[in-house]
């Protein structure tokens, strides 16, 4: 599913779905950011590194270029929020204030405790609405904008406890906003620091502490998802993909991109492609 799809009859690339599942979902990927609330039902949801079941309460995160599967679903109900990731750097830029929110849409995955009732049941009622906004004179982003900072901050407040995470360090957000601005950079950790105004060790310490990898693995991580998301919306040839990402040699390319998704690009493309990719892979 593309962004092209999802956000054709939306003037601001944020909408929400309510779904209900009864069969296996195979393994697919898309080209923006996807939050999964799971309402009611029962599964096991598949990635390149886990399986695991999943139930109501339960909320998954998938970044652009990451292929996910539902399989054994048993009457699962759920909302599928999607998100443009160009708004994390823009109008969602305050998901930083919060290391959990932002470890969540950033890095993808999903929250290690079901939501509460009462916070499901208040994001399901925002979600309702976010699902229902259509275009009635009123400017749709700021009703989808607002809608979606509201189910958001349902998860911040549940998450408001004595021992909450604090926000993402100035020195990790700063050093997070240059590499995504510019991810085909050939960026050294001493750069990043020197960006972000503080110590190599400093900003290997608080990136680990905050984010869970280096700043060069979340580099390595973001290069792999944009290549991702070229690899399945477009026809460009493997190599220059890589090379737009800042992989000049394509055995090394293959190499990083495999170490993320598991397979190499070629394979990716030939599993996942839509759009130009996909007429492309058609007509072969």
């Amino acid at each position: 599913m593309s962004r092209a799809e999802v956000f054709a009859d939306v003037d601001y690339p944020v909408t929400a779905q309510r779904l209900r599942v009864t069969s296996d979902v195979p393994a697919h990927t898309h080209d923006f950011v996807e939050l999964t609330f799971v309402i009611d039902g029962a599964a096991e949801y598949v990635t390149r590194t886990d399986r695991r079941p999943i139930g109501r309460g339960d909320v998954l995160a998938v970044r652009p270029g990451t292929w996910h599967a539902f399989s054994a679903c048993r009457r699962l109900e759920a909302y599928n929020v999607y998100i443009g990731q160009e708004l994390l750097r823009r109008d969602l830029a305050w998901v930083l204030d919060d290391a959990r929110l932002a470890r969540l849409l950033l890095a993808g995955g999903d929250s290690s405790i079901p939501l509460p009732e009462s916070t499901l049941e208040a994001v399901a009622i925002r979600l309702d609405e976010l699902a229902g906004v259509v275009p009635d004179g009123v400017p749709g982003g700021v009703l989808r904008r607002s809608l979606l900072g509201c189910a958001l901050g349902e998860l911040l407040v549940s998450w408001s406890t004595p021992s909450r995470i604090p926000a993402i360090d100035p020195a990790v957000a700063r050093a997070l906003t240059s590499m995504t601005d510019d991810v085909a950079r050939a960026w050294t950790v001493a750069e990043l620091a020197a960006v972000s105004h503080v110590s190599v060790s400093h900003l290997h310490r608080r990136f680990s502490d905050q984010l869970g990898t280096t700043p060069m693995g979340w580099l390595a991580g973001a290069r792999a998802e944009r290549a991702a998301v070229l690899l399945v919306r477009t026809a460009a040839p493997v190599a220059a993909v890589g090379r737009a990402v800042g992989w000049s040699d394509p055995n090394y390319a293959s190499r990083r991109f495999r170490g993320v998704y598991g397979m190499t690009p070629t394979e990716y493309r030939r599993r996942y492609a839509f759009g130009p990719a996909g007429a492309s892979r058609a007509g072969q």
